[in-house]
This record gives structure tokens, C-alpha cells and sequence, in this order.
């Protein structure tokens, strides 16, 4: 009954929509103990977005708990990394404000708690031997010291500006606390849409019929400046999608007995009289894709683009998960740390050709004193 259900949100979930040539680093270990280059590919997406100051995003927003090897990104890791339907919100603030928020986020390191930031124009030193409270230092906001009195646009999940994970000091007024909402939670979009249109950008194929010149313009700006710190790599034009060669006929007219003799085969001649004699209208000629069911283009109504859109099976995908929870507890036991590099180097060919491929790095956002 389940498989009845899920069946025909399969081909949906499997969507590419985007392609990475860098591991993106979202496990728990990662994510709620130190900077990662998703938190910060993330969190520059969302203070491009709304135009923001800065961004501070609680680690417990990102859920995957993998790292997401490179090639192609699908809507079911967007969805499996950000499946909370809590919209993104910008607030003002005071500079004293914010440094309450980071110091609330690092209180409990180093626990695996959700409250630790993931930022963006922001940079601090955490001092762990500090009492709570006390342990953020050298607070810089576009590369300039912290003003406890300014005034800062924050970009930011409704469910902090509600206070929740102690984050108190983002609290709207409304809820009793002293921030000024600027966009609220009902104007707000989730990640995982801001994510898919900032993708939807990067296609050179398959790309939104809809997709208005406002929209090309806005995400036009913000590729500019996220670029400068997250490369991205142009297509392989010259590469091509992989196709399935044309499906041979098996059944033959003629059938070898064990005599020798060859005699007409029954099925195949009916087959071949049905072909011959229907009344039905032939349906149009579709090119056939590996795997490929109709699930590339991002609307239903879109036509197909040409997508690598692999439907790995079910047992593949368990498989892939078991490996990674094995491989990860083997470094650990091993005291081996798993540092992903870029997966294509300048000197390697690029294979994709249907999309730009992403990159997000480290900068040293988040540092830790003794």
C-alpha cells in the first residue's frame, strides 16, 4: 500500500536540480560543532536573497546528516536536508543583540545541540574554556567590528525570532522581545524553494517556462556576489546525455524448433498484425533517457530537457546510506578525519552540460581560541 502511495512521488523526488563538484559537509558532527561549507553556501543564500546584513541560522535547520558526494543534486536532498516547512524571516536588531544570539548558539558546545550557528558576514572566535556567555570574541560583521547600537537586517528562521533553541534575544516584539520584523513569517520562503530557484538559475537547459525577467535579474545579483566566494564551474557544452539505444524487436516472426525446421511464431505474428491494424493514434516519439520518466523539467507541463535523471532503486539507495553510516563510524573508531576535497579539478573535465556546478567552501568564518 505504500509503494501504491509513494509511487507516483517517486519520479518527482528524483528531479535534478542542481550539480556540486564539492562534497557538501551537513553531517551532526560537522554542522553543530564548527563551520561547514553547506551552513555557509546556505546562509550567503539567504542574506543575498533578502538582502540582508548578515544571516545566523541555527545547525539543527539542516538535517541530512551525510555528506552529499559530488554530481547531481536531486529534490529529494533538498527535502530530506531541509524538511521543515518554517519560512525564512529578516528581523533589525541591535549589534548587542546578535552577540547574545552567538553566544546562546555556542553555550552548550561541545554538545550536538541544534542552537550552534551556521553564519554568514559574520566572523567570531569562540573560546570553549569560557563560561557560557562569555565565550564569543573578535565579533565582525562585513569584516568590521561588531556596533553594540547599530541597527542590523538579519536574515533568519521564523522558529528563531519566536525565541525557541534560547535564541531570545531575536524574539519580535509582538512575541516580547525587541526585534522589528522585516520580512514576516507570512511573506517568507522556505530554504528548500530559495535553494531550488537559486538552482533553477544555474540551467542552461530545462530551465522554468515561467521563469520572469524580475526573477533573472534578482538571482543575476545575487550569483554575482555569492560566485566570489562559491565557484561554480560553466557546463561541458560538449558533452552529451546519455542515451538508450533504440529497443530491438524479440519477438520474430519465424521460431527455430528442436527439429531444425523453423516454423511462424504465433505471438509475433499477432503482435505484429495488432501493430499493423490499429485504430489508435500513434503517440508522439519521445526520446528515451537512462532512467529518465518524465521528471526533469520543473513543472509537469515543462517539456523534457536534456537531465541525467538516474532512478536508482530502492535497495541502492539503502545500500549507499549503510555505507556511509559504516564508513563514518569507522573513521571515528580509527581517529581518521574525513577531509572532502573538490571532486573536479581544474585538470579534470567537467561532464556536466545541462548546469553550472557549484563549490561552497570553508573561509574561516567560525575560529576557536584555547
Amino acid at each position: 500500500m505504500v509503494e501504491k502511495i509513494t509511487a507516483s512521488l517517486r519520479p518527482k523526488l528524483e528531479k535534478p536540480i542542481g550539480y556540486t563538484l564539492a562534497p557538501l559537509d551537513a553531517r551532526f558532527t560537522t554542522v553543530r560543532m564548527k563551520e561547514s561549507n553547506m551552513g555557509n553556501f546556505v546562509c550567503d543564500l539567504m542574506r543575498l536573497h533578502y538582502l540582508a546584513d548578515c544571516c545566523i541560522m541555527a545547525s539543527g535547520t539542516i538535517r541530512g546528516d551525510q555528506i552529499y558526494p559530488p554530481g547531481v543534486l536531486r529534490v529529494k536532498d533538498m527535502m530530506n536536508c531541509f524538511p521543515f516547512e518554517v519560512p525564512c524571516v529578516v528581523v533589525q536588531v541591535k549589534g548587542k543583540e546578535i552577540v547574545k544570539a552567538l553566544e546562546n548558539g555556542v553555550s552548550t558546545y561541545p554538545a550536538l545541540e541544534g542552537r550552534f550557528p551556521q553564519v554568514s558576514n559574520i566572523s567570531f572566535t569562540i573560546t570553549p574554556a569560557m563560561p557560557s556567555g562569555q565565550r564569543c570574541s573578535d565579533i565582525r560583521i562585513g569584516g568590521e567590528t561588531i556596533d553594540m547600537e547599530r541597527k542590523y537586517k538579519v536574515a533568519t528562521r521564523d522558529y528563531m525570532v519566536r525565541g525557541k533553541d534560547g535564541f531570545t534575544s531575536l524574539m519580535l516584539k509582538e512575541h516580547g522581545g525587541t526585534a522589528e520584523s522585516i520580512v514576516s513569517d507570512e511573506n517568507g520562503m522556505l530554504i528548500s524553494m530559495i535553494l531550488r530557484q537559486y538552482f533553477m538559475s544555474l540551467k542552461v537547459l530545462g530551465k522554468w517556462k515561467k521563469w520572469s525577467t524580475s526573477m533573472g535579474n534578482h538571482f543575476g545579483k545575487i550569483q554575482d556576489d555569492l560566485h566570489e566566494v562559491h565557484p561554480v564551474k560553466e557546463p561541458n557544452q560538449s558533452a552529451q546525455p546519455l542515451r538508450v539505444p533504440p529497443i530491438e524487436d524479440k519477438l520474430h516472426d519465424e521460431k527455430l524448433e528442436s527439429n531444425g525446421n523453423t516454423r511462424k511464431s504465433l505471438v509475433g505474428t499477432a503482435q505484429k498484425h495488432t501493430r499493423n491494424t490499429s485504430d489508435l493514434p500513434a503517440r508522439p516519439a519521445k526520446s528515451l533517457k537512462v532512467g529518465q520518466a518524465d521528471a526533469d523539467s520543473d513543472s509537469d507541463d515543462d517539456e523534457d530537457a536534456d537531465m541525467p535523471a538516474i532512478m536508482p532503486s530502492i535497495n541502492t539507495e539503502h545500500e549507499l546510506n549503510t555505507v556511509r553510516k559504516v564508513m563514518r563510524k569507522w573513521r571515528r573508531l580509527a581517529g581518521i578525519e574525513g577531509h572532502p576535497d573538490m571532486a573536479t579539478s581544474k585538470h579534470e573535465a567537467f561532464s556536466c552540460h545541462w548546469t553550472k556546478g557549484i563549490a561552497p567552501r570553508i573561509e574561516g568564518r567560525i575560529k576557536f581560541a584555547t
